[in-house]
């Protein structure tokens, strides 16, 4: 099959061949990254193709590859014994973590291309995984990134994926990025609070990051609608929050707690919003009104999210959700492909909020708020993306008088919360 590219993907298209296949591709989740690349790929008939993805989204680059008539990809999992099987050689996809593990046995063939999905995934400077990543793109002539989401918690982001594009452009190595442009208020604790000199940063990114503005992609979607269904929590569940809640306030006052203690402690304070304490009552709120939601919607794909795993088993074993997805589900896949077949509910975690192309449903649920726009953008983006033919309705389930609004109207007006004590509070 011959794709017809949209106009932002002929744009993405032009970018990759103007800078030899070096290049990190930032189009808003769903712009139709994967048909781009291989686009690219099977004009220059490119033989060592090397993928590296999030685990979940291996089966993606499969379909995809087969669906526009490219080289077939082999997926690189498995036993030891069965790897060990694997021949390195034509399109090769493996997970971030099996790459880690694998590394020195990739580092021997001879790629002609590096692709790294979700590229996010390397964000952090100093992790292993981003130090393999970097030292084996050396050694490729084309190395391609794709994230919808390429700075999830500040400009620090950009330096081990930029790096990966371009070795040495950005002041060489990351602890002299780090300290011309990072913000630290406390001497001698590396704890950023913000970044100095940023028209700097996007000046030299500029020849390594291509991005389209998220309006020129979205405007050839369907409309997308944002509802917010307030939830009016038990007596019990009510109680519950407010003395946990006030536990945590005295605690920050008192100066007992820190920061990322306080993020923890924070985590379950929005479970508590969620369902997590039942106290014995037939059912939480939350569920009570997904569930009314869900009948509603009878009929219908639909994706709900959420956060935390615990919420997800609550609501998949309470409503008795046929398809579920968490971090350590087995066969992934083969649920997600029986979902799109039968229809109804399919919730999980963040788990599925990259790389899948969900475009059957319609209908997105967010039990809570994510921390970041980046998060919610990728949640959304699952549906409302390139081949979607219907309006996007996205819900929101806010527990009315708790953290939920808070979250949300903070994440509208800076993007994302900051790890700050401050502003825990704040949210309290």
């Amino acid at each position: 099959m011959k794709p017809s590219l949209l106009p932002h993907q002929i744009k993405a298209l032009e970018r990759l061949h103007e800078t030899g296949g070096k290049q990190l591709l930032n189009l808003y989740p769903g712009a139709g990254k994967t048909l781009t690349t291989i686009t690219y790929l099977k004009e220059l008939n490119l033989k060592n193709v090397l993928i590296i993805a999030p685990t979940s989204i291996l089966a993606v680059w499969e379909a995809e590859a087969e669906k526009w008539e490219a080289p077939s990809v082999t997926r690189f999992a498995g036993s030891k014994v069965q790897r060990e099987k694997i021949e390195l050689s034509g399109w090769v996809a493996v997970g971030y973590e099996m790459f880690l593990r694998e590394a020195k046995r990739f580092q021997k063939v001879k790629w002609d291309v590096l692709i790294l999905d979700e590229s996010q995934k390397i964000k952090s400077p100093t992790a292993k995984v981003s130090k393999a990543v970097r030292l084996a793109a050396t050694a490729i002539p084309r190395r391609i990134l794709l994230s919808g989401t390429p700075i999830v918690n500040g400009w620090g982001d950009v330096w081990s994926q930029v790096e990966c594009v371009k070795p040495g452009s950005l002041y060489g190595n990351w602890w002299a990025f780090r300290n011309t442009h990072a913000i630290m208020p406390i001497p001698g604790v590396p704890m950023i609070s913000g970044w100095r000199g940023v028209e700097t940063i996007k000046a030299k990114i500029a020849p390594y990051v291509f991005t389209i503005p998220k309006e020129e992609i979205t405007k050839n979607l369907p409309p997308l609608q944002m509802i917010d269904v307030p939830v009016e929590l038990s007596p019990r569940e009510m109680k519950a929050y407010a003395q946990m809640r006030d536990e945590m306030l005295m605690e920050i006052d008192g100066e007992t707690i820190t920061a990322a203690n306080a993020l923890v402690k924070v985590a379950r304070l929005r479970q508590v919003t969620n369902g997590l304490f039942a106290f014995g009552e037939d059912i939480s709120s939350k569920a009570e009104v997904l569930r009314d939601l869900l009948d509603t919607l009878s009929g219908q794909h639909v994706i709900i999210f959420t956060m935390y795993s615990t919420t997800s088993e609550y609501l998949a074993k309470t409503l008795k959700i046929k398809f579920h997805i968490s971090g350590s589900t087995v066969g992934r896949d083969a649920i997600i492909e029986s979902w799109k077949r039968e229809g109804g509910a399919l919730i999980g975690t963040s788990a599925m909020s990259t790389g899948l192309n969900l475009q059957q449903s319609a209908f997105v649920i967010q039990i809570e708020p994510s921390w970041t726009q980046a998060e919610e953008e990728q949640r959304i983006g699952r549906a409302w993306r390139t081949g979607q033919s219907k309006q996007v309705t996205v819900y929101n389930l806010l527990a009315k008088g708790t953290i939920d609004y808070t979250v949300r109207k903070l994440i509208a007006k800076k993007g994302k919360i900051a790890v700050e004590l401050a502003e825990i509070k704040e949210l309290l």
